[in-house]
């Protein structure tokens, strides 16, 4: 397991999130989690143009762009409700 710091807000109660959990098994799986209101966020990493990508082929670069995008998405998610 890794931690990488970030500078991302829960897209549940908009508290700054410091750091993520980098679980790299066979699957990068990225776990986030608020100590605010407790959500928890657990995800594999995709990157859009390559389908999932394996630990052997990723980079803190594309780990970030992941993590940026899927923010993103939770972000739009949230003000579609």
């Amino acid at each position: 397991m890794e931690l990488i710091n970030i500078n991302k807000r829960c897209p549940k109660c908009n508290h700054k999130i410091d750091t993520i959990y980098l679980y790299n098994d066979l699957i990068p799986q990225v776990r986030i989690i608020c100590n605010n209101c407790n959500s928890k966020y657990e995800y594999e990493v995709y990157d859009n143009e390559n389908g999932l990508l394996t630990p052997s082929i990723i980079s803190k670069d594309t780990l970030l762009k992941c993590i940026d995008d899927w923010f993103k998405k939770m972000r739009k998610e949230r003000k579609d409700e």
